[in-house]
């Protein structure tokens, strides 16, 4: 998910989440943390273990990550990994991703894991949410700047759901109302309750505790993106706040947005997903789906540059789950087949082709038939098989295709060392399972620490590595 344009809420000294890269400012950050973490007796349970002040679970083998090795195997196969990750038994549950299913058919004491930009949250199935990765800009609602390993985050205690949008993080409690986090430049928290946050590159207004969004009330969904947020409501509606300089809020006015404003045009959806700048419904499950904002690359599938309105995507009634990247779509349908439609820089479309194209019309993924589950970053897409493996394509120079090399994938190629997912999650430039065992796993960039190895790094992560001081139930 990309970054949001200036606005009047914040001043941009510069743009800091390019392609492929990241600033100066989270490696410094990043490191006085490690060295005072290092440096003070007691503090390393504190501060990367379980954030409430309780005794941290104990710490699962990671695995140690590896520096690019180029794979000379062929596009649809898979690099042998460099470095093994424990074997695992093969996965039985065909979970789809929160909000649309009860955390019954998950095992464990971990239901759900979703990756934002450079930070990464999970939930506890008794409610309790807990963040690791960048949180200069109070993203982690831990209050500090930097935490390794999850730590629980603040007030949240009953939450059914979480979502992790570029710089803010949203959870849904029980209740069916909203509390969110993070950065504010844009109203996507739905409250004023601001602070001044960032560093020397970027100045901006947070919220590092998390506060209800006004005006909303049950919930039944959520979707995060970039800068704007959204819920799908009890009957079928969808309502959005936060930036909308590209309709991604659906309606033709301009201007972010602070309190929740329904979606003219949707209703019956039983899904909600939020790209960089573009939002999707899934209408009736199998059924369509319909889409609005930034349609620059056809991600929308109308046309245009931009969709005020939702449109519905052509050639698409039997979807039973959607995903947005960053300008990119895909529909999971009833059989496990998969189509996307939007850019396809290096990839992500799962055409076969690295050749940089736009559609706005759906395409089928290559050699995909059995997906029970999409997660999608900004340029990558991944699926849970029915194995319970997962097969990534699109851009890799980080690892975010996770299978032991770097080499951009056109078309599915299978994690490494996974075959007992029970869920998957997707970041700007990671991806992360739940297994079986209770276990998270994760891959690609960890420049944030947002892999929750409890340190940082600038090389790619191209193999799966186990998060560390996992919280118990």
């Amino acid at each position: 998910m990309s970054n949001p344009p200036t606005s009047s809420r914040a001043k941009r000294h510069r743009r800091s989440s390019r392609v492929l890269s990241w600033s100066r400012r989270h490696k410094f950050l990043a490191a006085i943390s490690m060295v005072v973490i290092a440096a003070v007796p007691g503090i390393a349970i504190a501060a990367m273990g379980d954030g409430d002040g309780g005794s941290p679970a104990t710490a699962r083998q990671a695995v140690p990550s590896t520096g690019p090795t180029v794979s000379s195997r062929s596009v649809t196969s898979t690099a042998a990994p460099t470095t093994k990750a424990p074997p695992s038994s093969r996965a039985t549950t065909t979970a789809p991703p929160a909000g649309v299913a009860a955390d019954a058919v998950i095992k464990g004491d971990i239901v759900q894991v979703e990756g934002g930009a450079y930070h990464t949250c999970l939930r506890l199935r008794r409610g309790a949410v807990y963040c690791w990765g960048q949180g200069a800009y109070g993203q982690l609602g831990t209050n500090t700047h930097f935490r390794g390993t999850p730590t629980r985050s603040l007030v949240i205690e009953d939450a059914v759901e979480v979502q992790a949008g570029g710089r803010f993080t949203c959870a849904r409690r029980a209740n069916g109302q909203v509390f969110c986090w993070g950065e504010d430049d844009h109203a996507q928290l739905g409250s004023r309750r601001t602070e001044p946050c960032g560093d020397a590159e970027i100045d901006s207004v947070c919220a590092p505790i998390p506060a209800r969004v006004k005006s909303l009330s049950g919930a039944q969904g959520l979707a995060t993106g970039a800068s704007h947020a959204c819920a799908l409501l009890r009957a079928g509606a969808v309502s959005c706040w936060g930036g909308n300089e590209h309709g991604q809020l659906g309606g033709s006015a301009g201007g972010d947005r602070e309190v929740p404003s329904p979606v003219a045009g949707v209703t019956g959806a039983r899904q909600v997903v939020a790209g960089d700048n573009h939002t999707c419904a899934l209408i009736g499950r199998p059924g369509s789906v319909r889409c609005w904002g930034d349609n620059e690359s056809g991600q929308a599938a109308g046309d245009g540059a931009r969709v005020t309105r939702p449109v519905t995507v052509p050639g698409v009634s039997d979807a039973v789950e959607i995903i947005a990247g960053g300008a990119h779509t895909c529909a999971r349908r009833a059989g496990g087949s998969v189509a996307c439609w939007g850019y396809n820089y290096l990839g992500q479309l799962g055409l076969g082709s690295t050749r940089p194209t736009s559609t706005n019309r759906p395409l089928a993924v290559k050699g995909l038939a059995d997906a029970v589950q999409l997660a999608a970053g900004r340029y990558h897409t991944c699926a849970r098989r029915e194995t319970g493996s997962v097969a990534c394509w699109g851009l890799n120079r980080k690892g975010e295709i996770g299978d032991g090399s770097t080499r951009d994938r056109s078309s599915p190629a299978r994690v490494a060392s996974i075959g007992d997912a029970q869920f998957l999650a997707g970041g700007r430039w990671h991806f992360c399972v739940l297994r079986l065992t209770g276990s998270v796993w994760c891959w690609g960039d960890n420049l944030g620490g947002q892999l929750g190895t409890g340190d940082v790094n600038d090389a790619a992560n191209p193999v799966p590595v186990a998060v560390r001081s996992l919280p118990g139930g």
